[in-house]
């Protein structure tokens, strides 16, 4: 009787749908980065972004404002921005994964943080 009770648990056990592997797939040319992620907001924790398809970056972060502009270059997105009252970050290259609605933005082209985003419309 213990056998069959523990063959009903297995087999019900391969029935149990077991969610896919996220398979982030490398931004590589701004065609495909403003298709995927232009005029849609990125959302993360606290902090949301929107890189507008007229090269201007806005959004906020800990509810301090953030603007700035992008560009593309050398498959990146360069961005150089302010975060409230703070000086300019500078320009800084970021890669980019899609998996779907979840992005990756791979900080100093892939040499610092991995931050994650939601894909909003």
């Amino acid at each position: 009787m213990r056998i069959t009770f523990m063959a009903k648990v297995a087999c019900c056990a391969l029935l149990i749908p077991i969610p896919a592997v996220a398979e982030f797939k490398r931004v590589e040319s701004e065609s495909e980065f403003r298709n995927l992620l232009t005029d849609k907001r990125l959302e993360s924790g606290e902090a949301w972004l929107l890189l507008q398809s007229d090269g201007k970056l806005i959004g906020e972060v800990e509810t301090q404002p953030v603007v700035g502009a992008w560009i593309w270059s050398d498959g990146a997105q360069c961005s150089n921005g302010r975060i409230g009252k703070n000086p300019e970050t500078g320009t800084i290259c970021h890669y980019w994964e899609v998996d779907g609605k979840t992005a990756r933005q791979l900080s100093d082209r892939g040499r610092s943080e991995i931050k994650v985003y939601a894909i909003g419309e």
